[in-house]
């Protein structure tokens, strides 16, 4: 109700919070700044600052100022001070936009938040082809946006070349690229044929990121199939033992 009076009256509605008891003040002031964004992006987001709403109280305030005025709202995004709560409120706008200005996005935030951004700007990307995707992904330096560019692009090449499954990974080279492009092959093939998923997760060089990928494929063999998956777990030797101490307490329930 507050939201949609802050869209009439801002004034109004924020009078109306010294009504309010305590607790519900925090709750009711976003609804308040959110429908007030909604209307009139920039003096909304204008009075946050000046009366020193954090950033990561006002994801609902900038969605509404995204919708109302995306350009607008995003330059005033880009104004504030860099942190990792910006570049999530920015990330609310990417997919709304051209494929340059999503990519121009992309680079201006911290790399360690674009791992989140890979997945649309993959999807924009394929609209000019498999190469375009490819050579995008392999421009990426290292880290958590360049593995999560080559699963995706894994994923797509799975779908579209089903007989290269067994090869795909090795298209990569040995390290973070090619462990990342067989985990993405493991994923949905689990689903189906957990026994050779196995197959392609032991190929995983990077021991931690091994045993991560085999503990989520057995939590997932385990809700579909326990029996079949309380018999790999018992004799295999690709977990670490706490990874499989945890998983066994989680059979030993069923």
């Amino acid at each position: 109700m507050l939201r949609a009076a802050a869209k009439k009256d801002a004034p109004a509605a924020f009078a109306a919070l010294d009504g309010l008891p305590g607790e519900f003040h925090s709750q009711a002031l976003t609804a308040v700044v959110a429908g007030w964004a909604g209307e009139n992006p920039a003096d909304a987001l204008a009075w946050t600052v000046a009366n020193g709403v954090e950033l990561y109280e006002m994801k609902e305030a900038v969605g509404a100022a995204l919708d109302r005025d995306r350009a607008g709202t995003l330059e005033w995004l880009r104004a504030q001070p860099a942190s990792p709560q910006r570049d999530a409120l920015m990330i609310q706008g990417v997919g709304k936009g051209s494929l340059e200005e999503r990519l121009a996005l992309y680079a201006e935030i911290a790399p360690a938040a674009r791992a989140s951004m890979v997945q649309d700007i993959v999807a924009g990307l394929s609209k000019e082809g498999p190469a375009r995707v490819e050579a995008w992904v392999k421009d990426q330096p290292p880290g958590d946006a360049r593995a999560a560019g080559v699963q995706m692009l894994t994923y797509r090449q799975m779908a579209q070349y089903p007989d290269r499954t067994d090869t795909l990974a090795d298209a990569w080279p040995p390290g973070p690229d090619r462990d990342a492009a067989l985990r993405s092959i493991s994923g949905p093939m689990s689903l189906t044929d957990p026994q050779r998923a196995v197959t392609f997760l032991e190929r995983i060089g990077d021991p931690a990121t091994r045993d991560e990928a085999m503990y989520f494929m057995g939590l997932s063999w385990l809700s579909r199939d326990a029996t079949a998956a309380k018999a790999w777990l018992a004799g295999t030797t690709d977990l670490s033992p706490e990874s499989k101490r945890v998983l066994l307490r989680r059979f030993s329930r069923q």
